[in-house]
């Protein structure tokens, strides 16, 4: 008998955790410390078994009594109002170096009363946030009489039928008291500020995480539904300005109440916006801003600021991570100045940031240390540091992130202390064709693959039988052609993203960070990032870089051909931990374009290792040449899949033959001549064997026009430009001032872009065609900051630096929403985004190192169906409880009623969701900034809120390498973090 991998705690832990009966996890966890001993060495014997319901039943028969064991756990008036330091307690995650699982449950919030925090946005401006999720799940368990926990138990239903009325219910019981409450926020004498009603009270809604099933466990408790948990953000115009040095006392007539002291040097303003990690302090420029969207308010003002003074002051932290003080004198003072007014800040009549900014400019201040800005009158900014080591940290923690995205190893100190056990060791034999970008001809989901015949029966790509093109998923394809073949030993690799699949895509990452260590090679050694290759003689970045290439190499063929997908046969569950991931992984053909795109990276990697490793080097750069000739080679485009699809329309099941065959001429970049994997691979195996045939090859097709150029803005990586530039023998001196003015024109795009936009932005201006191209983490500083530290580095004209280090202020909270976005950097970060280990790890902070996607240019469509509306028809599942809704919840300043009237014209006929989104989308689009759209949730919109591995995460690890000190190493600080353990120390009410 094969005893599972995993520790008997994993496994009963993760049962628990995975609620699969229902149970408050809370209740249970509790129950079963007392008799830990006796169930961890009983429960084996049902788990080999997989009879793990069986396991849980037992146990409650045993040690539950029967009255309690399915009921919801009601705390105590006095547990709900416990001590900050008791929900620590409650919350506490082990730090056992031995132990696999996270134990313990993300801590619940700990308040009875809605009110979460009272903030200053201004001497008159106040904003309260509320969250009412447990008076929600509260509300909901009363309409529908039995907890939700019985109710699974109770009924033997299909899954997918308990999460439709899981969500349901919550949508019904929002639909029952959610308008009032909302008119309720909005009345001025519901709210009393020192006794005074305000002259003026707006609501916005944000959405902050998912809505939980049974629990207000925060955040993202591990069972939740596709409804966003809802926080609700109440501006207050008070009738009088806020004076320093007095209390603020905040209540509502339903007797919730918060309290404030008011002081300059130790009360945040949230209006206050700097880099929250810190600025280089030889920057030519460090700027911090003052500026406020108020929701339908609009801009905050602070015109009569204009002019006045601002102040820096040495930091003195508190005991919680949202407390301190400025402290000592003044070490340096400067004038407010107006920036930006909000009417400037507009892209075709849509507000880009809804503020008028101001600017705070203290470039002359040299002091290092740890900083804050003080407004008289306002109070003071998140702390910041000032130093010429402060992109260490930036650099560090994003390489933690990429780390931790490894596959197919365990995590656990000293390399990490969010742990979790191996995952995905085996992989088996696929059948289908990998993936290649679609602006070179991708065959997936498109019927237009074939471009050698202009009729209906095409050669090439996807087709039926009689030849006509058949458009088809990869998960399909996947399905289809998958095998029982076992790869034992194609393991490793990262992540992509929250899923869990390897591509060449990554390859990507290893040229931004090969591109990093090339530039800047003395800024790197060994043991550098605390990672289990620190030791080997090798700098760990290049370590790291390695990742995706050695994984790939173990698929290399004989003859020299490289698979380029690993992938599963559908998207993975959010419920569970990758180690519990028990959908197989299935590779796929060795493709051409894949080996290529692997001899790149392999012979550049192979060129950088020569100095520390011969025999490594020498490895990579023989499978690189293999490669290269492979996929040179037509006879090897793929040829001859054929497997049969079936589906069904209209309850009639359909079989048809499908077949698969890749055209031999390589594609070009869009639609141009030079294939862009055998253009880098040729210029890196040129130089890494000085043979003049690789570079006949690098210059062949006209590349320098047909690759480089032809693919700006987006579709070549400017990390790209780093070996030609720096190695003039590859292109010569003409090629080379070709390649440094193409380079030069982007960083003077963006560079044109930051001056207009008010927070200096490193991105496209307001009149580009291309501004509006926000989404899957295009604005991020560090994809647009890669140009700019090129040119810097080439020419060393300042400009460019000064241009990068503005971009990465923003990244880093010099932003409208004044977050920092990159988990686990600064005083706000995202606490909730798509990422399945972030979800299921027990750990109340997410993993460090991560950058979600965070902005696109439009409205997330469900946003006007569950934040400004409620507009759902219902699953005939649930006709016997729900019924149609169609109800307005913006802002009474947006015209609420006269819209609830629009909507209660139209019929609800057909798809009538739609038009009446639609009709909430027109009042809401032209006032709603663009740069605060944000949809938060761990699985809906991932457009803002997943990440890729090479889109967001190697690209800022490689430009904040760039600016470390030579040869920087962390302090303990750093190595040795830990998982915040306590709800109240994340910034989950992050300012919209």
């Amino acid at each position: 008998m094969n005893l599972p991998q995993h520790s008997n705690r994993d496994l009963l832990i993760n049962d628990l955790t995975q609620n699969k009966l229902g149970i408050s996890f809370c209740m249970l966890k509790s129950r079963t410390d007392m008799f830990e001993p006796f169930l961890l060495r009983i429960y084996p014997w049902f788990t080999v078994r997989n009879q793990h319901f069986l396991a849980l039943c037992i146990l409650m028969t045993l040690f539950f009594p029967a009255q309690n064991a399915f009921s919801q756990v009601q705390p105590s008036e006095q547990s709900q109002n416990s001590s900050s330091s008791e929900s620590a307690a409650n919350a506490k995650v082990s730090q056992n170096s031995n132990s696999k699982s996270k134990t313990g449950p993300k801590g619940g919030l700990n308040s009875s009363s809605q009110i979460v925090d009272v903030r200053i946005l201004s001497n008159q401006i106040i904003c309260i946030v509320l969250d009412s999720t447990k008076d929600v799940l509260n509300r909901k368990e009363k309409k529908f009489n039995l907890p939700a926990s019985l109710e699974k138990v109770a009924k033997v239903v299909p899954d997918w039928l308990k999460e439709k009325r899981a969500f349901y219910q919550v949508f019904s019981t929002w639909i029952d008291f959610r308008l009032e409450f909302v008119k309720k926020l909005e009345d001025n004498d519901y709210w009393t500020v020192n006794g005074t009603h305000p002259e003026q009270a707006v609501y916005w809604p944000q959405s902050i995480d998912a809505f939980p099933e049974n629990s207000s466990d925060f955040p993202c408790p591990p069972k939740t539904i596709g409804l966003p948990r809802i926080a609700d953000y109440v501006f207050l115009r008070l009738k009088k300005a806020l004076i320093p040095g007095k209390p603020l006392h905040v209540q509502n007539s339903d007797e919730e109440s918060k309290k404030l002291f008011f002081d300059d040097l130790s009360t945040i303003c949230w209006s206050i916006k700097v880099n929250q990690v810190g600025y280089l302090a030889s920057a030519s420029k460090k700027i911090a801003y003052l500026g406020m969207w108020a929701g339908p308010m609009g801009a905050v003002d602070f015109s009569s600021f204009d002019g006045t003074a601002f102040q820096v002051y040495r930091w003195e932290s508190g005991q919680k991570w949202n407390e301190g003080n400025a402290t000592g004198t003044s070490l340096f003072s400067g004038k407010i100045k107006l920036r930006a007014a909000e009417k400037s800040q507009r892209f075709k009549e849509i507000p880009i940031t809804g503020e008028d900014v101001y600017e705070m400019d203290f470039s002359d201040f040299k002091e290092s240390g740890r900083f804050c800005i003080v407004v008289p009158g306002l109070g003071r900014s998140w702390p910041f540091k000032v130093s010429e080591d402060t992109y260490g940290e930036v650099f560090f923690t994003v390489m933690k992130g990429i780390f931790a995205q490894r596959c197919g190893i365990e995590l656990k100190p000293p390399y990490s202390n969010w742990t979790r056990n191996a995952c995905h060791l085996k992989s088996f034999r696929g059948g289908f064709p990998p993936e290649i970008p679609n602006s070179m001809n991708n065959w997936y989901n498109s019927d237009k693959y074939d471009k050698t015949s202009s009729g209906p029966v095409v050669q090439f790509g996807f087709r039926d039988s009689s030849g006509k093109p058949e458009r088809i998923g990869t998960f399909e394809v996947i399905q289809c052609t998958k095998t029982q073949e076992k790869l034992e030993k194609i393991t490793g690799g990262w992540h992509d993203a929250a899923d869990f699949d390897r591509r060449t895509a990554h390859f990507e990452g290893t040229l931004d960070l090969c591109a990093a260590f090339e530039m800047y090679p003395e800024k790197f050694c060994d043991g550098q990032l605390e990672i289990p290759e620190s030791g080997n003689g090798i700098p760990d970045i290049l370590d790291e870089a390695l990742i995706p290439v050695e994984f790939f190499k173990k698929t290399q063929t004989p003859e020299g051909g490289i698979s380029g997908w690993v992938e599963q046969t559908s998207h993975p569950r959010h419920d569970r931990l990758p180690d519990l991931d028990d959908s197989p992984f299935y590779v796929s053909l060795p493709e051409r374009n894949a080996s290529l795109a692997y001899s790149s990276v392999a012979a550049y990697l192979g060129r950088l290792l020569a100095k520390f490793d011969k025999t490594k080097s020498a490895e990579l750069i023989e499978s690189a040449k293999k490669a290269f000739s492979w996929g040179l080679n037509p006879n090897n485009s793929i040829r001859g899949v054929k497997f049969e699809k079936t589906s069904r329309h209209d309850k009639i099941e359909e079989t048809k033959t499908i077949l698969f065959d890749q055209m031999e001429p390589l594609p070009g970049l869009r639609n141009g001549k030079a294939n862009p994997f055998k253009v880098l691979a040729a210029i890196q195996l040129f130089l890494a064997t000085e043979d003049n045939t690789y570079r006949e090859r690098a210059k062949a097709d006209d590349s320098l026009k047909e690759f480089y150029a032809r693919g700006l803005p987006d579709d070549v990586s400017p990390f790209a430009f780093v070996t030609p530039l720096l190695n003039p023998k590859v292109f010569g001196e003409d090629g080379n001032s070709f390649l440094l003015s193409l380079a030069r024109k982007e960083a003077d795009l963006f560079i044109r872009g930051q001056s207009n936009l008010a927070y200096r932005t490193l991105w496209r201006p307001p009149d580009h065609t291309f501004y509006s191209n926000l989404s899957w983490g295009g604005i991020h500083a560090g994809r647009r900051a890669q140009f700019p530290l090129i040119v810097w580095r080439v020419t060393g004209e300042q400009k460019y630096l000064e241009a990068a280090l503005l971009g990465l202020d923003w990244e880093l909270g010099c932003n409208e929403m004044g977050r920092c976005l990159v988990t686990g950097l600064g005083s706000i970060f995202p606490v909730i985004f798509q990422h399945i280990m972030s979800e299921q790890d027990l750990f109340l902070e997410p993993y460090p190192g991560f950058v979600p996607f965070t902005f696109s240019m439009g409205i997330a469509p469900v946003a006007y169906k569950t934040l400004f509306g409620l507009i759902e028809g219902g699953h005939p599942s649930v006709k016997d409880f729900f019924d149609n809704s169609a109800f307005c919840l913006l802002p009474s300043l947006l015209d609420r009623e006269g819209i609830q009237a629009e909507l209660d014209k139209q019929p609800k006929i057909g798809d009538w969701t739609k038009p009446m989104s639609d009709i909430i989308k027109g009042k809401l689009e032209p006032i709603f900034p663009i740069m605060r759209r944000v949809f938060v949730h761990p699985y809906l919109v991932p457009q803002q809120n997943e990440f890729t591995i090479f889109e967001s995460l190697t690209a800022l690890a490689a430009v904040s390498a760039i600016l470390i000190p030579d040869g920087w190493k962390p302090g303990p600080e750093l190595k040795n973090r830990l998982p915040k353990t306590n709800f109240n120390d994340l910034p989950i009410y992050f300012q919209p």
